[in-house]
């Protein structure tokens, strides 16, 4: 029987689970924030790998470095990155700068994990918005491109407790409820880059 367990897990030490720490399958960190600034990632990432179980994440990428994933090559693991645009210029308007170094680790990444038998899986996570949904299919392209195992496409949801509802970036002016795209538009633009899946 499958269960699940949602909670709070010190990264200095996951067996504070308890038994679902002995009993699961794959570990799925859904928190915000930026998994690689966890002091020491690496052996963190080796407590939860180490049993045979998955380690699935969601990264920007910027910080991906081997000493910091070394543990996940070769084992069971999904590493998502978050890619909203295909080129420099259009990346820094969501996330500011970075694009090459983001490229150039997923392609580094990539080509070590298909050294070490495919693992960990690379997934490709671009948030769909008004702002982008055009350039989707490019995004798709670049996942291809670099070696991923897939592309996921996301959607911005309803959010009233954001602190900063819009802001300025890259001479971008991004406004969060207008970026947001309606589950009818999603849906189509699902439909439309379904053959280059």
């Amino acid at each position: 029987k499958e269960l699940e367990e949602a909670c709070t897990v010190s990264p200095a030490d996951p067996r504070s689970l308890g038994s679902f720490y002995e009993m699961a399958v794959e570990f799925v960190d859904c928190s915000i924030g930026e998994p690689f600034l966890v002091p020491d990632f690496a052996a963190v990432a080796e407590r939860f790998v180490k049993g045979g179980a998955w380690l699935s994440f969601t990264t920007n990428g910027l910080l991906m470095a081997e000493e910091r994933y070394g543990p996940l090559l070769g084992r069971k693991g999904r590493i998502c990155v978050s890619l909203d645009a295909p080129d420099p210029a259009t990346y820094a308007w969501y996330r500011g700068g970075g694009f090459d170094r983001l490229v150039g680790n997923v392609r580094r990444l990539c080509e070590l994990r298909n050294s070490r038998g495919g693992m960990p899986e690379v997934y490709i996570a671009c948030l769909a918005m008004r702002s982008n949904s055009s350039r989707v299919s490019e995004v798709m392209k670049l996942a291809a491109d670099m070696g991923a195992d897939g592309f996921l496409l996301r959607s911005l949801y309803s959010e009233n407790r954001l602190v900063r509802p819009s802001a300025e970036r890259g001479g971008h002016y991004f406004d969060y409820d207008h970026e947001r795209l309606d589950l009818g538009a999603l849906l189509d633009l699902a439909e439309r880059l379904r053959p280059l899946a």
